[in-house]
């Protein structure tokens, strides 16, 4: 796989823009629903956005919007039909791991609050929020983790690269994220242990009614099944 998975996905599986029955669009997040009723969503990074929804029949990879969209899409059309395992959680994951340095890329609140309900100190690198180690020292904590949680928008972002290749190699790195694409590629010669992520009811008028009204994850994966995806399915 190249520097860019989301550049990989598009090479193997391409884009059918006909396949697409309606694309939705919020503050925060994008929703794709395919012909078939599957549902994909990702983040959005920025407030550009596509208005003549037919230029996306060429794809333009330099385009946050563009990724977003075509994250969105994979996630509909790849997610549904893989072996996954349902009602996972990531925090048993590093409870069971017995991980003596975990490190997370990517602030979910969620997650901090309950590892620092269990007492487990995780410190936190993001560009975008507060509280968290200067992202000067990423590099230097990446390389003593024995443990790694990765937003899924570090694909979206072009950063999952750099942080890929600066992680001890013998760490366990664990993708996190309703953007997150099951894709079995992103296990081969790497140390990814399990990929994080939601899967949805065909069509879901709430969540993408909530999605249209801006709201953040924390209202509606209530909605979604967490499931895992990993390199033994």
């Amino acid at each position: 796989m190249n520097n860019d998975p989301l550049k990989y996905y598009y090479n193997k599986y391409g884009f059918d823009f006909s396949a697409i029955k309606r694309i939705e669009t919020g503050k925060h997040f994008i929703a794709v629903v395919l012909n078939n009723r599957n549902l994909g969503i990702c983040a959005r990074l920025s407030d550009e956005i596509e208005t003549d929804l037919s230029k996306l029949k060429s794809i333009n990879l330099d385009s946050d919007f563009h990724r977003s969209v075509l994250t969105a899409y994979y996630n509909a059309k790849l997610n549904y039909g893989k072996k996954i395992s349902e009602n996972a959680d990531i925090i048993e994951d590093i409870k069971s791991g017995n991980y003596s340095s975990v490190v997370m890329i990517g602030y979910f609140t969620s997650l901090v609050r309950k590892f620092n309900e269990l007492g487990i100190e995780v410190p936190v690198f993001d560009f975008d929020a507060e509280d968290v180690v200067p992202i000067e020292h990423q590099k230097e904590y990446l390389a003593k983790a024995d443990a790694v949680i990765l937003t899924s928008t570090t694909i979206l972002n072009r950063t999952f690269f750099e942080v890929i290749k600066n992680t001890n190699p013998e760490s366990d790195v664990f993708i996190v994220g309703p953007s997150s694409t099951f894709e079995a590629e992103l296990f081969v010669n790497s140390n990814i242990k399990k990929i994080h992520g939601a899967l949805f009811y065909p069509e879901d008028e709430k969540i993408i009614e909530m999605i249209k009204e801006g709201k953040k994850p924390k209202d509606f994966l209530f909605l979604a099944k967490k499931v895992t995806f990993d390199n033994q399915q």
